[in-house]
């Protein structure tokens, strides 16, 4: 730019204001000039910033560096006197979305914060991150929710600690925990929901997917005598393999993971809780087949609530055209196999009768059968039956007694 010759030595390049392109920095003696680059390979027009710190050249460091920690970038004095800097960016930083308005009266505010700060924060509490970021990212820090019919606001805190990056893959995993208070008033307590992630450390199929989570009153804990602990929840994963590591050529398996197994600890304060589990089955495509809802259950013993009901979910599997996701048959029994509903599915076809089980070609519900049970026999009546046109729009409805409603 002008006004700028070869002298200028101290001149530096950086992102001053978090938009991706390389800004100009020349650091004066007592004052810092500056000029954005608008992305079309131009520069803004020049903006110094005067009083700035005094330096001697020759004995002092200047580079541009988030000195701290708030995810932007400072301009950096230092020397064997001390340090300073220059800060360009001393509020939230900029293209992070602040307000969402339905139109309705409801309005979501956020506020954000630099990782850093619960850093800090837990490091301050001798509770120091058992795992640690490179780098400061962005964190939501506060969501108000303005109900403008009434008046009122609702607001939701948060705190994070242990965030994962992941070198090789050169990915911010997120965070191992979180913590979400909602805050209350004199009708409604204050909770606090706490939350425990699988970032991938041990096995890259996991990442993001939730282990732990509590709810809890604020000053509560779900250990010991559980006082204030109202309920918690364990998932547990599992990994399925669908091409072996020696067979992908990059010595990496393809694999995805699933919950496949959810207990829930209700204790509504109490040491005791009503433990609820379910279990999950997929097949390799990602399709649940089986659901087990076990209701209440007895340490091992799953079916002492006499509430469970266990779903099996088959597939139709068309290798030729690769489509495995339409269920055609669903059965549900209970713990000792006795049936409670089946359900068969039929697509396209004919309207409101569909292919033969099993057979499709678009995909297109057009019939629903359903079990009557035992005291019927098991007869099997029609709850669904349907039209459709050619863009697989609905275009008629049968009902039980073969009246047609028309869609246009």
């Amino acid at each position: 730019p002008s006004g700028v010759g070869s002298q200028d030595i101290m001149i530096q390049m950086g992102d001053l204001n978090n938009d991706g392109q390389m800004d100009l920095v020349l650091p004066g003696n007592r004052s810092v000039t500056y000029w954005l680059s608008l992305g079309d390979g131009s520069l803004a027009d020049p903006i110094t910033i005067p009083d700035t710190p005094a330096f001697d050249a020759q004995n002092t460091a200047v580079r541009l560096a988030d000195i701290d920690g708030d995810g932007a970038t400072e301009l950096l004095f230092s020397s064997n006197q001390g340090m300073a800097y220059v800060d360009f960016s001393t509020q939230e930083q900029p293209f992070l979305l602040r307000s969402v308005d339905n139109g309705l009266g409801r309005t979501i505010l956020i506020t954000y914060k630099s990782s850093v700060e619960d850093y800090i924060a837990d490091w301050d509490g001798d509770n120091p991150w058992q795992v640690n970021l490179p780098f400061p990212v962005q964190v939501v820090n506060r969501l108000t929710v303005h109900d403008a019919n009434s008046g009122d606001d609702y607001t939701i805190n948060y705190h994070y600690r242990d965030g994962y990056y992941d070198g090789e893959q050169k990915e911010f995993r997120g965070f191992v925990r979180s913590q979400e208070t909602k805050v209350g008033d004199e009708t409604a307590a204050t909770t606090v929901t706490n939350l425990v992630y699988d970032v991938g450390m041990a096995d890259e199929s996991h990442k993001g997917m939730l282990l732990e989570s509590e709810v809890l009153a604020q000053g509560g804990h779900c250990s010991g005598d559980y006082a204030g602990c109202f309920q918690r929840t364990v998932n547990q994963l599992t990994t399925r393999v669908v091409v072996d590591a020696g067979q992908t050529g990059t010595g990496k398996p393809i694999a995805y993971a699933f919950v496949s197994q959810t207990d829930a600890f209700v204790h509504e304060q109490q040491a005791q809780p009503a433990h609820l589990r379910q279990t999950f089955s997929q097949d390799d495509y990602g399709n649940q087949t089986e659901h087990f809802n076990y209701g209440q259950v007895c340490g091992d013993d799953v079916s002492c609530g006499d509430d469970e009901i266990l779903t099996y979910t088959d597939y139709i599997y068309d290798l030729a055209h690769y489509r495995f996701n339409l269920a055609q048959r669903v059965r549900q029994t209970d713990a000792t196999g006795n049936v409670v509903s089946t359900a068969e599915l039929y697509y396209d076809g004919e309207a409101y009768a569909g292919l033969p089980l099993g057979q499709f070609t678009h995909g297109d519900l057009t019939r629903k059968l359903e079990s009557l049970g035992p005291n019927a026999n098991n007869r099997m009546m029609p709850t669904k039956r349907q039209k459709f046109d050619a863009f697989g729009n609905v275009v008629g409805i049968m009902d039980g007694n073969g009246f047609i409603t028309t869609v246009e």
